[in-house]
């Protein structure tokens, strides 16, 4: 047996006979694409290294610790089966979809027309500009509309410092305004009455917008500004939001020169190309950078056998790695960040695998995952493990999860999404497994909304929720929901979770065949609703319900042997909550399981061997939010048959990438 050595770059161990692994090409930041590729020799470019590694069965490229501009896509496709792209050392190689500037760009801004227009004196005195144009970004796109039912599109020019993305200039610099007076609210140019004196410091503004929430906490929308009626302290939207705009609403301004008044703030000025900034403090000192690039900065299409490791990628205006169909993609242990778009898009193929990454600060989600066919029955195996999510719907804050998951049969374990506006994970499709994640502080600004959350369509079954850990889901006070399966989903098992300080720990609407089983819910406003939606205002949502059954082959196989209960469903009663099941659950200050369940869904469900207490029922350390159960803990002998659920399991566990 011959080991071939680590460090150079060999992956494998050759055995008398066999053929010995293939030298890697190496690629650093100092290194020239007219080079051979060799350890000694590198190439500059990875893009050069990927041209030689086409065609050559289980390539390896190596790339020495430094930065990597990356201006255009990086397109890895069939060619490249079996290809390995990986840093030398973890977490030193950086591909940049954006410019790297230094302090020395910037120059304080003298022209008493831009000065003019700041509204902070404090700022006038501050205020920065670096020439976009002169650094080599000559095209600036106008801004373009954000929210939850728009398609997910490229972030704007954005700039971050030490890793931070800053604040494009915006009014109140927290928190939201309130919609005041409305005229013509559900049209296409709503105006808008405010309570301030500010705008007429706007009336210089060149391309405003308004973001907010117009008329449900769980709508969000960015819209164009046609007019500052100053003397009237008024706005009018160019545009309409989808259900109209009510009065009391939240929102706020932005993409103002003349807000720029705080640490962080920044403006964009289009035409001039040139980039405005109040400095944070450290600025002379810091990594400063400027996302330009739309495209995915990496992409790979119809590959199988490739493997990206231990790479930094971002910032970027658009999404980090995006993977079209092919099999056996693997991205591990890389840090997606700063991205304007989504982190990591899963599309299609089979038994991709999303393990142990950092995804942050992302604009449109953190990952999208859609893998095996629904016609069939046939599962994607894709599988996302151990990953951190956190702050990944900072741009459009509804509808953007950490993990937008569907198709079938795919697997989300032991991952950690914290700190968002809205929704973790939200899934559809058939038979996933969601097992061993743990949800903390999303949900922050919204209502009805739920951290896993799926809803709207019977044939959407067989998915296992079990073994998740969910912490601090208060948010606004309004139907904060740990699990949420809306509007007459199904078949949904919801079994062995934790649920500590919710507001509600599951939000069951309306649905048939839900089982909510073994969990353990602590100090929760509520641990369950089940309603009876379509027999009142939701019944105009039959005729949608009935399409999307029938769009999928359930009266054939393999749907009628996986899920014979939709056989007989349209001639059951479809519109009532039939066939649910609430057994074994455990609830510590959280009321009693029964308490607001609607009369149809007990009088066809069952409810039983659950058990409510005000007491500690014998965990390790309740004070200290230790979950764990002690041997002898009094629940054993409350609930019958209940199952220790497998605390100290849930969440990310230490392995290569990730350490504790």
């Amino acid at each position: 047996v011959f080991v071939l050595a680590d460090d150079l770059g060999w992956r494998d161990v050759g055995f008398h006979g066999a053929r010995f692994a293939e030298t890697p090409n190496f690629v650093a930041p100092d290194g020239d694409d007219a080079a051979s590729g060799r350890a000694s020799s590198p190439f500059r470019t990875i893009r050069r290294a990927l041209e030689v590694a086409a065609g050559r069965p289980a390539a390896t490229i190596v790339l020495r610790p430094g930065e990597y501009d990356i201006a255009r896509t990086l397109d890895i496709t069939e060619a490249h089966a079996g290809l390995t792209i990986r840093a030398a050392k973890a977490g030193t190689v950086t591909l940049r979809g954006g410019l790297r500037l230094t302090a020395t760009a910037f120059r304080a801004v003298t022209d008493d027309r831009i000065l003019r227009r700041l509204i902070d004196p404090e700022a006038r005195k501050r205020l920065l500009s670096a020439s976009l144009a002169r650094l080599g970004l000559r095209e600036i796109d106008a801004p373009v509309g954000r929210g939850f039912h728009l398609p997910r599109r490229p972030g704007p020019v954005e700039l971050f410092i030490e890793d931070r993305p800053m604040t494009i200039a915006r009014w109140p610099n927290d928190g939201f305004l309130k919609t005041g007076k409305l005229t013509n609210g559900d049209t296409d140019h709503p105006t808008i009455a405010l309570a301030t004196d500010r705008l007429q410091h706007w009336r210089t503004a060149e391309e405003p917008w308004v973001f907010g929430y117009w008329r449900w906490d769980w709508a969000d929308e960015s819209l164009p500004i046609r007019l500052i009626a100053a003397a009237k302290n008024t706005i009018t939207l160019a545009g309409k939001h989808r259900y109209g705009v009510r009065e009391g609403r939240e929102f706020w301004v932005e993409n103002l020169l003349e807000e720029i008044d705080r640490a962080g703030e920044h403006y964009v000025h289009r035409s001039s190309g040139l980039l405005f900034l109040y400095p944070p403090e450290g600025f002379r000192d810091a990594k400063i950078e400027v996302s330009t690039v739309k495209e995915p900065l990496i992409r790979i299409r119809g590959a199988k056998d490739v493997t990206l490791e231990g790479l930094i990628i971002g910032p970027t205006r658009g999404t980090g790695v995006r993977v079209d169909g092919g099999e056996n993609i693997t991205i591990a242990g890389c840090r997606v960040h700063n991205a304007g778009q989504t982190g990591v898009v899963l599309m299609h193929g089979s038994a991709h695998r999303l393990q142990s990454c950092e995804i942050f600060n992302t604009g449109e989600g953190g990952s999208v995952v859609t893998a095996g066919t629904r016609a069939t029955l046939t599962p994607g195996k894709v599988t996302v493990d151990n990953c951190h999510y956190k702050n990944f719907s900072r741009r459009t804050m509804t509808y953007r999860p950490a993990i937008s998951l569907n198709g079938v049969g795919n697997v989300i374990t032991h991952n950690l999404m914290e700190d968002a506006p809205h929704s973790a994970l939200i899934f559809g499709g058939n038979d996933h497994l969601i097992e061993f994640n743990e949800v903390r502080n999303v949900l922050a600004n919204t209502g009805d909304g739920g951290a896993f959350y799926t809803g709207r369509d019977w044939s959407t079954r067989g998915t296992i929720i079990r073994h998740n850990a969910f912490y601090d889901l208060v948010g606004i006070g309004k139907w904060e929901n740990a699990v949420y399966i809306d509007d007459m989903a199904c078949g949904t098992t919801i079994e062995g979770n934790l649920f500590v300080n919710c507001h509600w720990a599951s939000l069951l609407g309306g649905g048939r065949d839900l089982k909510f089983v073994n969990n353990v819910v602590v100090d929760n406003k509520l641990a369950v609703h089940l309603d009876a939606r379509m027999l009142g205002w939701a019944s105009p949502h039959m005729e949608l319900m009935t399409g999307r059954l029938e769009a999928m082959p359930y009266r054939e196989k393999p749907w009628c042997d996986r899920y014979p209960e939709l056989l007989t469903l349209l001639q059951d009663d479809p519109a009532t909550p039939k066939h649910n099941l609430l057994e074994r659950n455990l609830l510590v200050n959280s009321g009693r399981i029964d308490q607001d369940i609607a009369p149809q869904a007990r009088a066809h469900g069952m409810i039983r061997n659950n058990w409510s207490t005000a007491s500690d029922p014998g965990f390790v350390d309740m004070a200290k939010r230790d979950f764990r159960f002690k041997p002898n803990a009094l629940v054993l002998e409350k609930i019958r048959g209940f199952k220790v659920i497998p605390v100290e399991k849930m969440g990310r566990y230490p392995d290569r990438w990730v350490k504790k």
